[in-house]
């Protein structure tokens, strides 16, 4: 057998090895992209990010549940929201109305149809306690119930989520339809802030 034989034998291998190699690198370049594209699914609407301002009510077993406050929704997936929750209706034919401050931080996701939310951590702290049209200064039920007083924040687990249909998206208001904890839809209506 000649060199030259040799020679062409070794090259063909070598060209045979590159085409392999090559091969493998365009296949891990497919399932790389393939990959990020699963990752990077999750959807941030670019409709929502920025601060918005939403006021909405929602019945609750003898009375009313409302919030009103600020959610600022950024371009990572998080959020977070401040505000006053309100909780009023009436025990026995007593009228009651107790106010919180409430702080929030989540994630979020939202396409043209669904926007899904967690609720990471929530933070209330009382701002006024009325009963039966009377104000009960909040140091005083503090300090008569001390630990025990009524907070909020026991009331929403870590990890809370729940999803809203996009009623509509406009340059400077969002619509919402939820549902309440027995299940009916209410409208939430979100105005930009700039």
């Amino acid at each position: 057998m000649s060199s030259l034989t040799i020679n062409r034998k070794k090259l063909a291998n070598i060209w045979i090895m590159l085409g392999s190699v090559l091969a493998v690198l365009a296949s891990a370049a497919a399932i790389y992209s393939w990959l990020k594209e699963i990752n990077t699914s999750v959807s941030h609407n670019q409709s929502f990010f920025g601060r918005w301002e939403s006021n909405y009510a929602y019945p609750i077993t003898g009375g009313t549940f409302t919030f009103k406050g600020m959610t600022e929704y950024f371009q990572n997936g998080k959020y977070n929201v401040a505000g006053t929750i309100t909780v009023a209706g009436s025990v026995e034919s007593k009228t009651y109305q107790f106010e919180y401050n409430a702080y929030g931080a989540g994630t979020w996701t939202a396409d043209s149809r669904i926007f899904s939310f967690t609720l990471d951590n929530i933070k209330t702290a009382p701002k006024s306690y009325v009963l039966d049209g009377q104000d009960i200064p909040v140091v005083l039920v503090s300090t008569l119930l001390g630990a025990s007083a009524p907070n909020l924040s026991d009331a929403y687990p870590s990890g809370s989520s729940g999803e809203a249909r996009i009623v509509s998206i406009e340059e400077n208001e969002i619509t919402l339809e939820e549902k309440d904890p027995k299940g009916k839809p209410f409208i939430i209506h979100s105005y930009r802030q700039q």
